[in-house]
């Protein structure tokens, strides 16, 4: 390889110059495109198309950036509009008013009170009312001395006093009645005024008091009967027959059932059991007769819930009971019983 020599000082710069660029082509071209393998077009094309976004931008005089806001969204902040905030006018009105309040050295708010306008008393008014005061006396306890001019009575205090009974009075009447005592089943016949609660029968001629066994239980003494006919009697509604008698003992369902008539009269008072031990409701009827023939309602619409029980009292002088029973629906198992029996 020849060596080239320098000899005038222009060879020399360059050939400093070349020393400091000691590189190979393909080595400047690999740098420049880089690892990304862009070439020359593909950096002009990209700075191209920045230029295009960039040309659409424009400023005013200042260089400030020109924006065209498509829509103007509010922080969040401000969360009313701004025309419904006092104005300048406004506040302008206010000041010209606090502007005429007055603050002592402590910033306490300073005020001329008008008496006519707020309805303090005036001086005249207070020294009216103590002219009137001055003229109350009171005692050593303070109590309030009055002059009464009139007495006049309270509205319940309508008769004198003179016209009701006295102590003197009282105390006599008091003395009529003796010393309270026990009542007791040996106590004797009162020789003065006595109270209390007697059991009394007159004898044609005197009150008497009744008498009693050891067991309290009124004594009585039939005096006379009169002639009985011959045969069976019943004298008046006491009776041994405590029987009872079945109307209803079956299994009721939709069709109402009539139950058997009872006979209760030599009976008083009657009790009706109304038992079902079925699995639907009943509903029962309980009617009386004087003859066992012509029927009226006594009680309608008794409800007996399955598997419960119902029980009445009827103390009206029937001569026949009989019941009725119908069912809600039909029964699989159970019946439904309506017994009549006495109580007295």
């Amino acid at each position: 390889m020849s060596q080239w020599v320098c000899l005038d000082q222009e060879c020399i710069q360059r050939k400093q110059i070349l020393e400091q660029l000691d590189i190979k082509l393909s080595q400047l071209r690999d740098a420049i495109i880089g690892t990304g393998g862009k070439t020359l077009t593909d950096i002009y094309d990209m700075v191209s198309g920045i230029k295009t976004k960039t040309d659409k931008l424009s400023f005013d005089a200042n260089n400030y950036l020109q924006v065209n806001v498509k829509s103007t969204v509010n922080p969040p902040n401000l969360d009313v509009q701004l025309s419904t905030r006092a104005s300048e006018t406004t506040l302008q009105n206010i000041k010209s008013q606090t502007d005429k309040l007055s603050f002592d050295g402590s910033n306490n708010l300073l005020m001329a009170l008008n008496a006519d306008n707020v309805g303090i008393a005036k001086e005249t008014t207070l020294s009216g009312i103590k002219s009137k005061t001055d003229k109350l006396s009171f005692d050593g306890n303070n109590y309030l001395l009055i002059n009464v001019k009139a007495t006049v009575n309270p509205p319940n205090l309508d008769t004198a006093l003179s016209t009701r009974a006295s102590e003197n009075t009282l105390s006599n009447f008091s003395a009529k009645f003796p010393n309270a005592t026990a009542l007791s089943d040996s106590l004797s016949n009162p020789s003065t005024t006595i109270v209390g609660s007697a059991l009394l029968g007159w004898d044609g001629s005197y009150w008497r008091r009744l008498a009693t066994d050891t067991s309290g239980r009124l004594k009585t003494a039939i005096d006379s009967l009169p002639s009985l006919p011959s045969g069976s009697n019943i004298i008046g509604g006491v009776f041994a027959d405590y029987g009872t008698g079945v109307s209803i003992d079956q299994q009721v369902g939709t069709t109402e059932v009539t139950g058997n008539a009872v006979d209760v009269r030599r009976r008083g008072r009657k009790v009706v059991y109304m038992k079902n031990t079925q699995d639907v409701d009943v509903t029962i009827t309980i009617e009386g007769s004087y003859d066992g023939s012509n029927w009226f309602v006594i009680r309608d619409n008794i409800t007996v819930p399955a598997g419960d029980y119902r029980i009445g009292e009827l103390n009206g002088a029937f001569g026949y009971i009989r019941a009725k029973a119908v069912a809600s629906g039909t029964p699989s198992s159970g019946k439904v019983q309506v017994i009549v029996g006495s109580l007295t």
